[in-house]
């Protein structure tokens, strides 16, 4: 079983290296930073040769793109009508909130 530092971070490449966002990266890197796991470093490092507060800002520039009609894409057949609703409503500025926190208390 993968360790959990290693799967967000892996997520967190995921979510930029993808040719189409996919919206079940969004919604893990959202579980996974709500959930307050740790974010292997080196795996960033080693698939983007980028550091973690540069990528973090890499991800959260590519979540600002994402149009309103997109978010459930992928999503929608996975959840039930509150969670649609909730998806839909604050997915988008939560996860961002949470990957601006994160690079904030990187020194």
């Amino acid at each position: 079983m993968a360790k959990k530092d290693y799967m967000f971070g892996g997520k967190l490449v995921a979510l930029t290296k993808r040719t189409n966002i996919a919206m079940r990266d969004v919604y893990d890197v959202y579980f996974f930073a709500k959930n307050n796991w740790d974010i292997n470093e080196d795996i960033i490092l080693t698939m983007t040769s980028n550091h973690l507060k540069k990528h973090l800002s890499d991800c959260i520039n590519l979540i600002l793109k994402i149009k309103e009609n997109q978010i459930l894409s992928g999503l929608g057949e996975l959840l039930d009508v509150d969670q649609k609703s909730w998806v839909k409503t604050n997915l988008r500025k939560e996860v961002l909130f949470l990957l601006r926190l994160r690079k904030k208390l990187i020194v």
